[in-house]
C-alpha cells in the first residue's frame, strides 16, 4: 500500500512536470515523453525499497523519514536523468528532472505531514485529562513534553514547564510555555488547582532540591515522579492510574522461610475458616502454592466462598458452606475431611457494627473459636491450629476487641493434643470495609473524605505482607504461642487520607472530621504494657511471653453464659463481656 502511494505520487508529479514544461500540449507529451515513465516508476520503487520507505509509518512522519525520502527521490531522479541522457529519447528536456523532483518531494512530504497532523488533531485529550507540570526544559524535558503531547489519549496534558536556566525563560517547549523557575512550583500549584501531577524531567537534579519538590507536592496533594532516564518516559502512562497505596505507605513484602512453611503445609490436609474474607482468601492463595494434599475452604458467605473457590479451581480444593458458630456443622466438616492444619480466620471485625450487635460478635468470634477447638479435639487428626487475631484485642475498649482477646485466651489457657499459635496484627490495607476502600469510594464520589479524629493512629500492612508473616509464624508455632507482626511505625489516618488524595490527584476534595465512632480507640497498640515482647529468628515476627494468667476460665464462663446469652439485652451482654476482660488487663485495674 505504501509503495503504491509512492508510485502514484511519482506518476502525478511526472505528468504535472510535463504539463508545466509543455504548457499542456498533451499530444507532444504522449508522443515523445510518456515512454520514459515506466523507467522512472521502476527507479522510484527501487529507491523506496532500498531506503525502507515501505516500512515507515506515515502517521508518525519524522525528520528522519523526510531525509530518507530526499535521498531516495534524488538518487532515483539522478539515475533517471542518466538513463534519459543515454537513451535516444528525442527532445527530452532536462528541466523535467528538476521540476518532477521538486514536485515529488513536496507531495510526499506534504501527504505524510498531513496524515500525521490529522492524526494528532483527531486524538484529543479525554474530557477528564489530568493537567501536568513538567520540570525541566532540557533534552529530557523536551522528550517528555513531546511524548505527552503525542500520547494525549492517555489523559495527561502538559500545561506549563518550569526551568531554572535563563535561556529557557519566556520560551516554550512544543507550544507549552516555560513560565518560571523550579522555585515557582508552589505558586503555580496553588493557582492551578486542576494540576494533578508534577513530572521532573531533570536527571541531574540535586537531592535537596528534589526533596523540596516532593515536600511541596505532598503538602498540596499532587503526584510527583522523577524521570532519571528516557526509559522512565515510556512508563509515564502509569500516572493515569493512581499509584499503589501500598507503595505510598512503604509496605514492603517479606517472604516467609519456605522450609518450615513447606514442612507445615506440603502434602497436608489444610482447612481455612473465613476462606472468602480478605485475609482468609489470601491465605488460601498462598497455601495452595505449597502443594497441600487438599485445601478445604470454609465460609458462611455463599458469594465469597464461590469467588475464592472459582479462583482456586485448578488446585485440589473442597468448599464447605457453613458457619463456625454451629458446632454440629463444624464437627461434621472436620470428621469428613480430617484436616491436619487449621487456620482460623473467620471473624466479624467491624467495630461500630459489632457494638450494635454484641450477640453476633460473641457467637461468631468467641463461641466460633470455642466450637472449632472442641471439634478439633474430637476429630483427632489436627496437628497444628493457628488463630488470626487483631491489635484490637490489646486493652480492648469495644466488643470486637474483647471477643478476640478472650478468643486468644481460649487457645492459650488449655492444653490441646496439637500445636496452637496465635498471630496478632493491625490494619491491613484494602481489606473489606477498612479505611482505605472507604477513602477510595469517597474520592470516586467526589468527597468529602471522612476521618474520625485528626490524631487517630493505626498500623498498616498489605494483605500479602500480613499473610506471608502469618505463615512464617505458623511454621514456628508451639503450645499457645502468641506472635506479633512487626508493622513498623503507626501512621495518622489523616496522613493516609492526604496521601490517597495526592495519589488520585484530587486536590479539590476536602477532609471532614466526624468524631470517634462507638467503641473506637484513638491509638491502636499491637501489645499491652504488661506483655513481654521478645524477638524471634523470623524477620518481623515477635513473640509474647505470658506475664500473667486469667483469674477465671473463659471456657467455664462461656458454658455459663451461652444458655442465657440471647435472653440478655445488647447493653447487658456488652457489660458482661467487657467486665470479663478486666481480669486479663492489669493495666485497667490500676487505672
Amino acid at each position: 500500500m505504501k509503495l503504491t502511494l509512492t508510485l502514484c505520487v511519482s506518476f502525478v508529479s511526472y505528468f504535472l512536470a510535463l504539463a508545466l514544461r509543455f504548457d499542456g500540449n498533451w499530444a507532444e507529451i504522449s508522443e515523445r515523453i510518456i515512454p520514459a515513465l515506466p523507467i522512472l516508476l521502476f527507479l522510484r520503487l527501487l529507491g523506496a525499497w532500498y531506503w525502507g520507505l515501505n516500512k515507515s509509518m506515515w502517521r508518525y512522519f519524522s525528520l528522519e523519514d523526510g531525509i530518507k525520502i530526499f535521498k531516495s527521490h534524488t538518487a532515483s531522479s539522478v539515475a533517471f536523468g542518466a538513463i534519459a541522457f543515454l537513451l535516444p529519447i528525442q527532445g527530452f528536456p532536462r528541466s523535467i528532472l528538476i521540476i518532477e523532483l521538486v514536485l515529488a518531494l513536496f507531495f510526499n512530504v506534504a501527504l505524510r505531514g498531513f496524515l500525521r497532523v490529522s492524526r494528532e488533531r483527531a486524538v484529543k485529550a479525554p474530557s477528564e485529562a489530568a493537567e501536568v507540570i513538567v520540570l525541566g526544559a532540557g533534552d529530557t524535558g523536551h522528550m517528555l513534553v513531546k511524548y505527552l503531547l503525542s500520547q494525549i489519549r492517555f489523559g495527561l496534558k502538559p500545561v506549563l514547564v518550569l526551568d531554572d536556566h535563563p535561556r529557557h525563560s519566556g520560551g516554550s517547549v512544543f507550544g507549552v510555555p516555560v513560565l518560571g523557575k523550579l522555585s515557582d512550583l508552589k505558586f503555580h500549584l496553588e493557582t492551578r488547582l486542576t494540576v494533578s501531577s508534577v513530572l521532573v524531567g531533570i536527571p541531574s537534579l540535586g537531592k535537596e532540591i528534589l526533596a523540596d519538590i516532593e515536600r511541596v507536592c505532598n503538602q498540596l496533594r499532587v503526584q510527583v515522579k522523577h524521570l532519571q532516564q528516557f526509559a522512565d518516559i515510556a512508563c509515564i502512562s502509569d500516572l493515569t492510574a493512581p499509584l499503589s497505596i501500598e507503595k505510598a505507605l512503604n509496605c514492603d513484602t517479606v517472604l516467609p522461610d519456605s522450609g518450615p512453611v513447606s514442612t507445615l503445609l506440603r502434602e497436608r490436609v489444610v482447612l481455612v475458616t473465613g476462606a472468602g474474607g480478605s485475609i482468609g482468601s489470601e491465605l488460601c492463595r498462598q497455601i495452595a502454592e505449597f502443594s497441600p494434599s487438599k485445601l478445604i475452604l470454609l465460609d458462611s458467605s455463599e458469594y465469597n466462598l464461590f469467588s475464592i473457590s472459582r479462583e482456586l479451581s485448578s488446585y485440589p480444593i473442597e468448599s464447605e458452606l457453613t458457619s463456625v458458630s454451629s458446632y454440629d456443622s463444624l464437627s461434621l466438616v472436620l470428621k469428613k475431611h480430617e484436616p491436619e492444619v487449621i487456620f482460623h480466620a473467620a471473624a466479624y471485625k467491624h467495630v461500630p457494627l459489632l457494638e450494635d450487635n454484641p450477640h453476633a460478635a460473641i457467637a461468631n468470634n468467641l463461641l466460633g473459636t470455642r466450637n472449632l477447638l472442641k471439634a478439633c479435639v474430637e476429630c483427632g487428626s489436627v496437628k497444628n491450629f493457628v488463630m488470626i487475631s487483631t491489635d484490637k484485642a490489646v486493652s480492648p475498649e469495644n466488643v470486637m476487641g474483647a471477643t478476640k482477646l478472650l478468643g486468644e485466651w481460649l487457645v492459650r489457657e488449655s492444653e490441646f493434643p496439637f500445636a496452637t499459635s496465635i498471630v496478632r496484627f493491625g490494619n491491613v490495607i484494602n481489606s473489606a470495609g477498612s479505611v482505605i476502600p472507604i477513602f477510595r469510594d469517597q474520592i470516586r464520589a467526589g468527597g468529602p473524605i471522612t476521618v474520625t479524629h485528626p490524631d487517630v493512629e493505626r498500623y498498616f500492612m498489605s494483605i500479602p505482607e500480613a499473610v506471608h508473616l502469618i505463615l512464617s509464624a505458623a511454621g514456628a508455632g508451639g503450645k499457645g504461642d502468641l506472635f506479633l507482626l512487626d508493622m513498623g511505625e503507626r501512621l495518622k489516618v489523616l496522613e493516609v487520607a492526604k496521601r490517597m488524595l495526592a495519589l488520585h490527584g484530587r486536590r479539590d476534595i476536602p477532609i471532614k472530621f466526624i468524631g470517634l465512632r462507638k467503641g473506637e480507640k484513638l491509638i491502636e497498640e499491637i501489645s499491652a504494657p504488661h506483655e513481654k515482647v521478645i524477638k524471634t529468628d523470623l524477620p518481623r515476627v515477635l513473640k509474647v511471653e505470658a506475664s500473667h494468667s486469667l483469674d477465671f476460665s473463659v471456657w467455664n464462663w462461656l458454658a455459663e453464659i451461652e444458655p442465657r446469652m440471647f435472653k440478655l439485652s445488647s447493653k447487658a451482654i456488652t457489660n458482661e463481656i467487657m467486665s470479663q476482660v478486666q481480669f486479663s488487663e492489669p493495666r485497667r485495674a490500676a487505672s
